[in-house]
């Protein structure tokens, strides 16, 4: 299997984690939740099934595997829950025998005022007979606690709360070996607890992704900045990018910031604005060749076809080869285009990298 190949059968795993089933078989779903061209999940996915890593059936699409794996983990779940509601009953039952116990020792006894005809004792034996009013707070008590007994498990919820954090960093390790970030290798108890807490902060596993997908914009994060004095450029880490304390600040909070202030474009074939980022150091090397037989099978007419060909001539994110921009005039060409897209796409200007933190 190619490098490609395994990453997309990591990420069908992981969304077929966090769906608890088979996935529904839809490329562009796949595509969207991995950040990738449709056109590569539509190539990865059949490559997948051709060789019988995943199949493709009347529900979907899933990895055998991982669907054994699924069956394993809601069967312990719910094992975890009956032997809660089991716990809850004894607990139940518990209280109501202690409640009896109580209620028989607090109780008057009445023998003793028919034993004699005296009206002295008769009333003596009223008054030190009365139910204790000792027994109301102690009653009382015991119901809080069974109150506090009765809560809900929150077994499944601490469960997914930890699935969400894997998942996180399974999508980090993703961009990481496709951008040369340091890859995470050990899936500590601490990590996943502090994934999981920074994903609550910030609305979520997607919004996650939503800051994953800004760090290509980034030449700071993405290292393409050289050090200072000499050293080497920065490498984004797990660590870094879930920190709010470092003297980066909050990356998260700035990069999800960032995406929101750029309005989505939605070309005609329905791939969005900034398709081609996960691939941007590959696309920056296709030769003069591919891209004068590619311009030649798309036929522009007139308007740039971001949609097909990525940023116009002229963009700062174009990847078309220099020596065809030259070749072909496409700057002034399409330089109104070019223009026309920055100012649709970009609210505000970017600031400097060093203004990051």
């Amino acid at each position: 299997m190619t490098a490609d190949e395994v990453g997309a059968l990591i990420m069908v795993m992981c969304q077929q984690w966090e769906k608890m089933g088979v996935l529904v078989s839809d490329p562009a779903r796949f595509a969207a939740y991995a950040g990738w061209d449709i056109r590569v999940a539509k190539r990865l996915l059949a490559r997948l099934i051709e060789i019988d890593k995943i199949k493709a059936t009347e529900r979907g699409i899933e990895n055998a595997r991982m669907s054994q794996e699924i069956s394993k983990y809601i069967a312990k779940v719910r094992g975890a829950e009956a032997r809660e509601a089991r716990r809850r009953a004894e607990s139940e039952n518990q209280f109501a025998d202690e409640k009896r116990r109580i209620s028989s020792e607090h109780a008057p006894n009445f023998s003793k005022k028919f034993e004699t005809s005296s009206p002295e004792l008769s009333r003596k034996d009223n008054q030190i007979n009365k139910p204790s009013s000792r027994a109301a707070p102690l009653l009382e008590s015991k119901l809080d606690t069974d109150s506090k007994s009765a809560r809900p498990s929150l077994v499944l919820e601490k469960a997914n709360r930890k699935v969400q954090a894997r998942s996180a960093i399974e999508q980090f390790n993703h961009f990481a070996r496709q951008h040369g970030w340091s890859v995470v290798s050990e899936f500590s108890d601490k990590r996943l607890a502090d994934t999981a807490k920074r994903l609550d902060e910030i609305g979520g596993l997607d919004r996650f992704v939503l800051a994953l997908n800004q760090v290509p914009y980034d030449d700071f994060l993405m290292g393409r900045i050289p050090g200072r004095n000499g050293r080497k450029p920065f490498r984004l880490c797990l660590e870094t990018l879930l920190s709010t304390g470092s003297g980066l600040g909050d990356v998260l909070a700035r990069l999800i910031d960032k995406a929101s202030e750029t309005p989505e474009l939605i070309g005609p074939n329905g791939e969005r604005w900034g398709f081609w980022r996960p691939d941007i150091e590959k696309l920056k090397t296709l030769s003069a060749a591919f891209w004068r037989k590619r311009l030649d099978d798309v036929k522009s007419n007139g308007t740039w076809p971001w949609w097909l060909l990525g940023p116009p001539p002229g963009h700062e994110e174009c990847f078309v080869h220099p020596d065809i921009i030259t070749e072909l005039g496409l700057a002034d060409k399409y330089r109104d285009t070019a223009a026309k897209v920055s100012v649709s796409t970009t609210a505000n200007p970017r600031p400097p990298h060093d203004q990051l933190g």
